[in-house]
C-alpha cells in the first residue's frame, strides 16, 4: 500500500488501455483475426478465465466474429458494424479480456454514439463486465463520451462498485476503513445516515446507506456499550435503491472540484465493507437550522440577515450552479433547498447532497436538448419547479427556480408559500391544477426582488442562467455606496 495526497492507494490493478490499435490496418471482413491468447483454432483459453474467452464449446468462427465486432466498435465504423450484425454475429460476444463490442464503442474516439446506439438496438448486454469487472458505462465515463454514457444509462446500465473502486485506486481517493473513527450522528433520512468522524486527525462527515448503520456504528457502540438501532426495515428493492443512489453520488462527487461545493475527500468501496464516503465537515450546519436557531434566539421573532450576508450567500449558490450547469456535461442538482446548503464556522456557504442530481446532454451537442426528459416529481416538494411536478420535460432551469425560492427564504425569514398552510403538498396541488402560485416577493429586500421574480418566472425560457445571476449579483456586491439595509 502506498500513500498519496489525502488517501491510501491499494495495489494498482488498473486495466490496460483498449487492445485495438485502429491506426495499424483495416481488417477485411472475413479475414481470420487470431485472439491474443491463441495462434490457431482451438487454442487454450486465456488464463484469466474472463467472460468471452475461448471455451471447450466455443468455435473458432465465434472467436473470429467477436474480434471483428470489437474492431468495428473500436474504430467507430457503423457500416462494418451493421454488416456484421446483419450477418447474425452476436453483439454480446467478447474478446480475450472480456470486453464486448459495447465496451469498445463506448470508449471510441469517433463514432461512439452511433455504434453504441446500433449495438443497443441489437440487445447488447449493457451491464456486461470485462476481466476487471468494468462495464461499458465505465468506459464511456473514462473516455468522456457523455452522450454515449447517458444512452447507456437510459438503456438500463448500472453503476458498479468495482468500477468506482478502480477509479478510487487510480485517482488516490480510496479510504482505509480502519483509519475512520466514527463519532456522533449528525442527521438521517429514510435512505441515508450522516455521522461526524475523525480521519487522520481531521474532523470529517461520513455518509452511508441507512441499512449500513449497524456496521458504521460498530466501533462507536463498542466504546459506548450500546446497541445501534436503525428503526426501519427495508425490502430488497429499497436496499438496492439505497446503494445505487450512494454510488451515483460518489461518482459525481469524485469528479467535482469547486470552492462553493462541499469537498469530497474519499470513499470506502472494498467488497467486504459497506459503501460510504467522506466529505469536509461544515461546522455551521445547514441554512434551515441556522435560521431556526436565530429565530429561537430572537424569542420567536422573524430573523433576517443583513443584505451583505444575503448577497454573499446568494452569490455562492449562483457560482456553484454556474459550475454545475456549465460542466462538459451539465449537471442538474434537482434538490436545491436550505437543508442542502451548509455553513462553515465563518458562515461561508457551500452546496451539498447530489444523491438525485442528473447529468444531461449539453445544449450544443444535443438537438433535442430542450425536450430532454427526466424523472418527474423528483426533489423536495416545497422547492420543486412546476414543470417537475407536472412531469414535463425540464433542464437546468429547475435549479434556477429553486434558487429564487431560496432567495425568498433567506431574505424574508419565512418558508415559501407559508400563507398556503404547513402542508407542502398544497403547493403541488396548485401546480397540478395549472395554477402558478408564487411567494410574496414584497416581503423581501428590495434589492433582491428582481432576482427572485426572474428566477421563478412562469416562462422557463425567461429565467436567467446561472452565469447571468453570478454576473449581476457580483455587480451588486461591488457597487459602491449602496444601502445595505433590508428596507423594502
Amino acid at each position: 500500500m502506498a500513500c498519496g495526497g489525502n488517501v491510501c492507494r491499494t495495489e494498482n490493478t488498473a486495466e490496460p488501455e483498449a487492445s485495438f490499435d485502429t491506426e495499424q490496418r483495416v481488417i477485411p471482413l472475413g479475414e481470420v483475426v487470431p485472439s491474443a491468447n491463441s495462434s490457431k483454432p482451438g487454442g487454450d483459453a486465456h488464463p484469466s478465465g474472463a467472460v468471452g474467452n475461448a471455451s471447450e464449446g466455443e468455435t473458432w468462427e465465434t472467436r473470429q466474429a467477436a474480434m471483428e465486432l470489437c474492431y468495428a466498435a473500436a474504430a467507430g465504423n457503423t457500416v462494418l458494424m451493421q454488416s456484421l450484425l446483419d450477418a447474425g454475429h452476436n453483439p454480446c460476444n467478447s474478446d480475450y479480456e472480456g470486453k464486448t463490442p459495447l465496451h469498445l464503442a463506448a470508449a471510441a474516439k469517433t463514432g461512439a454514439l452511433e455504434v453504441t446506439k446500433l449495438l443497443l438496438s441489437h440487445r447488447a448486454n449493457v451491464n456486461a463486465g470485462d476481466r476487471w469487472g468494468q462495464t461499458a458505462l465505465y468506459q464511456a465515463q473514462r473516455a468522456k463520451n457523455f452522450e454515449a454514457r447517458q444512452m447507456l444509462l437510459d438503456s438500463g446500465a448500472e453503476l458498479q462498485n468495482s468500477s468506482l473502486r478502480q477509479q478510487a485506486a487510480d485517482n488516490l481517493w480510496s479510504v482505509n476503513r480502519a483509519e475512520l473513527h466514527i463519532e456522533r450522528e449528525l442527521s438521517s433520512t429514510l435512505k441515508s445516515i450522516v455521522h461526524l468522524a475523525n480521519w487522520r486527525g481531521t474532523q470529517v462527515v461520513v455518509k452511508c446507506a441507512k441499512l449500513d448503520q449497524v456496521q458504521l456504528m460498530k466501533t462507536y457502540t463498542e466504546r459506548n456499550k450500546s446497541e445501534p438501532s436503525i428503526g426501519h426495515s427495508f425490502n430488497d428493492d429499497t436496499l438496492q435503491a439505497m446503494h445505487k443512489e450512494l454510488l451515483h453520488e460518489i461518482e459525481l462527487l469524485q469528479s467535482f472540484r469547486h470552492p462553493d461545493l462541499v469537498m469530497f475527500m474519499g470513499a470506502i468501496l472494498e467488497e467486504e465493507e459497506s459503501v460510504m464516503f467522506i466529505t469536509e465537515y461544515m461546522s455551521g450546519g445547514d441554512l434551515e437550522r441556522y435560521f431556526m436557531e436565530k429565530r429561537r434566539q430572537s424569542n420567536g421573532e422573524l430573523w433576517r440577515p443583513s443584505l451583505w450576508q444575503l448577497l454573499d450567500w446568494s452569490t455562492a449558490i449562483a457560482r456553484a450552479l454556474s459550475f454545475l450547469h456549465n460542466c462538459s456535461q451539465p449537471v442538474v442538482h434537482r434538490d436545491l433547498k436550505p437543508l442542502n446548503l451548509l455553513l462553515t464556522k465563518k458562515l461561508e456557504l457551500k452546496v451539498t447532497d447530489f444523491g438525485i442530481s442528473k447529468m444531461i446532454p449539453h445544449a450544443s451537442s444535443a438537438t433535442d436538448h430542450e425536450h430532454y426528459t427526466m424523472t418527474g416529481g423528483v426533489g423536495s416538494w416545497l422547492y420543486m419547479a412546476p414543470e417537475v411536478v407536472r412531469h414535463k420535460p425540464y433542464d437546468v432551469k429547475v435549479d434556477i427556480y429553486s434558487f429564487g425560492l431560496i432567495l425568498y427564504f433567506m431574505s424574508s425569514g419565512r418558508s415559501p408559500f407559508y400563507d398556503l398552510g404547513r402542508d407542502p403538498e398544497l403547493v403541488l396541488k396548485e401546480y397540478i391544477k395549472g395554477n402558478e402560485p408564487r411567494p410574496r416577493f414584497q416581503e423581501c429586500a428590495k434589492q433582491l426582488q428582481p432576482f427572485m421574480c426572474a428566477a421563478w418566472h412562469v416562462d422557463v425560457s425567461q429565467r436567467p442562467s446561472s452565469q447571468e445571476l453570478v454576473r449581476e449579483l457580483s455587480a451588486l456586491q461591488a457597487a459602491p455606496g449602496k444601502c445595505t439595509c433590508l428596507i423594502s
